[in-house]
């Protein structure tokens, strides 16, 4: 693991060894066996900490895959530990979650290798398939994914989803994107309606009360008399301090 201390050698780390040794260090943390030490808390954070530092300074695209590739495997296995381990995965992958705005700006993402992964899921378990099962976590987390993708990239995601081998229109993953854009877009317009009509509500003249009115009114026909104007040199300003207009 000291491997990992050396970001331009831990980069270089392939798919399939990021997929294994995290596939091994998660079997670690479900063994049952380990119930039975003293130390067990000691070991759980260690491996916690070796599997974060693989999360965090592996290829990312690399990384992202193999947890997909993971979480695919676990969907259907009848494993008698694999509630556990599918519930670690998941949290991996919501930990990936997390750095993706950040690897998006460092344009650090292959769409093209991601997006096969999360086609293949959904073709093979898709939405419909889930209403039967006790949980449909895993493919929430799989959505989640496509989101945040959507959210990052935007319209320029659909070239990478239409280059995905086997992709139709009617895909699950097709389908799904074009609605987040279709959710994004709806959400961007009323944000930019409420924002000009706000812009239209400030600018708008306030009207003066009917008691301020008639106050002026009174005073203009005492500028108007000849009599009091000689006597009297009157300077009238009216303005507006905390949405109360005052009449000087």
């Amino acid at each position: 693991m000291k491997l990992y201390h050396y970001p331009e050698l831990s980069c270089k780390v392939s798919e399939g060894v990021i997929k294994d040794v995290i596939h091994q260090l998660i079997s670690l943390l479900t063994e049952k066996k380990l119930e039975m030490y003293d130390s067990t808390e000691m070991f759980v954070k260690v491996v916690n900490c070796l599997v974060l530092r693989i999360l965090e300074r592996s290829d990312h695209t690399a990384c992202t895959c193999a947890l997909l590739k993971l979480l695919y495997e676990t969907v259907g296995n009848g494993d008698a530990m694999l509630p556990p381990y599918q519930e670690l995965i998941m949290k991996c992958i919501w930990r990936v979650l997390k750095f993706i705005p950040e690897w998006y700006e460092e344009e650090e993402l292959d769409y093209d290798r991601i997006l096969p992964d999360v086609h293949t899921f959904l073709k093979d378990y898709p939405s419909h398939w889930w209403k039967k099962q006790k949980s449909d976590t895993p493919l929430r987390t799989v959505k989640t994914v496509v989101h945040t993708l959507v959210k990052m990239k935007g319209y320029d995601l659909m070239p990478h989803v239409k280059k995905v081998k086997g992709i139709t229109p009617e895909s699950e993953m097709s389908t799904y994107c074009n609605k987040l854009l279709r959710t994004l877009k709806v959400a961007d317009s009323a944000a930019v309606g409420d924002c000009q009509q706000e812009k239209k509500e400030n600018c708008k003249p306030r009207r003066m009360p009917k008691s301020f009115r008639d106050q002026l009114s009174d005073i203009f026909m005492k500028i108007g008399s000849k009599t009091e104007t000689k006597e009297v040199r009157i300077c009238v300003t009216c303005k507006y301090i905390n949405n109360t207009l005052i009449v000087q």
